[in-house]
């Protein structure tokens, strides 16, 4: 008997955690003001400001961020030379595509945690142009 209780306390257990969120709790989005980059949004409205137009010179491209999470979003960048427009929204025919969630992308770009790594683990994905997502440090410089 004391076999049957544990069992079905185990159960319960498991399905009490694995019972979805309400839509309230699930569509929180956590802005961690303590980070110089708090959220994805924040990512976007200051990449103007650290895009290096040196780096970029001869950079005639189109980046895509879809970023997945209650935080996320999409986000494209066009580079043409020393130029930069970034837009919300999904771009018609990017040069790179950067996928993975939003609270991952943030940990990177606050250097968090190793981007490198989050690519092998298979939390992040890159689609197109690999010379470009390797130039992206170069071209929007984190710090300073």
């Amino acid at each position: 008997m004391g076999r049957i209780i544990i069992i079905a306390s185990i159960v319960i257990a498991t399905l009490v955690t694995l019972a979805p969120q309400s839509a309230e709790a699930s569509a929180t989005c956590a802005i961690e003001a303590s980070r110089a980059i708090p959220s994805a949004q924040a990512y976007f409205d200051t990449l103007p400001d650290r895009f290096d137009a040196a780096s970029a010179s001869r950079t005639h491209a189109v980046v895509q961020w879809n970023l997945g999470g209650p935080c996320g979003g999409a986000w494209h960048a066009v580079i043409d030379g020393n130029e930069l427009t970034v837009k919300r929204g999904t771009a018609p025919n990017p040069t790179l595509t950067i996928t993975m969630a939003a609270d991952d992308y943030v940990a990177m770009v606050n250097l968090e945690v190793n981007g490198r790594w989050l690519f092998v683990s298979g939390k992040g994905k890159v689609d197109g142009s690999i010379p470009l997502a390797m130039k992206l440090d170069s071209i929007f410089p984190l710090g300073g």
